[in-house]
């Protein structure tokens, strides 16, 4: 469960990128956005 919610991040990160180029605040709401869906999947 944790590597198919590992998987998803990288397209999660794709999705983020394109919002981060016109907001360079998003960019810190992105990682913290990663951070934490991360050690849910952990948690999980």
């Amino acid at each position: 469960m944790v590597w198919q919610e590992a998987a998803q991040l990288p397209d999660i990160y794709k999705m983020g990128s394109r919002f981060a180029g016109l907001r360079p605040v998003s960019i810190i709401t992105h990682m913290i956005f990663l951070y934490v869906a991360f050690h849910a999947a952990v948690a999980a």
